[in-house]
């Protein structure tokens, strides 16, 4: 359906190989139905939580599990999110951008769980956005 009908094809809630084996099968059904594969944007809807340093991102993963109503065990909270997120510090979210990047996503959808904690969207503007 998408190779014949989207403009836009988004994953969401995927890690970077998996966006990578979507965008393939895409670029796959594009050229059986004689579409170029180019003429369809490609997207990723992440997750995001990510802190200046460990202890901030501590703070946030605390805040984000008691917003959200998850269990308290953060690290394994944190564990069933890490191949699918952008979380950490700032070197480590570029990083991992730059994994879905590489997928194949031309555009990434930040997606933050946190609205009321502004300077979490300040961070990934100051850190993320044009890198």
């Amino acid at each position: 359906l998408a190779a014949r009908y989207a403009d836009e094809y988004n994953k969401s809630s995927a890690d970077p190989d998996a966006c990578r084996t979507a965008f393939r099968r895409l670029d796959e059904e594009c050229r059986a139905i004689g579409r170029d594969p180019v003429t369809i944007t490609r997207s990723a809807m992440v997750g995001l939580l990510i802190g200046r340093d460990d202890n901030d991102l501590r703070r946030r993963v605390a805040a984000e599990i008691e917003f959200v109503g998850a269990d308290s065990d953060a690290e394994a909270w944190l564990d069933r999110r890490r191949s699918r997120w952008i979380l950490g510090n700032p070197a480590e979210a570029r990083e991992r951008l730059a994994e879905f990047v590489a997928a194949g996503a031309q555009r990434v959808m930040l997606q933050d769980l946190l609205p009321h904690d502004h300077a979490m969207v300040e961070l990934a503007a100051e850190e993320l956005l044009g890198r």
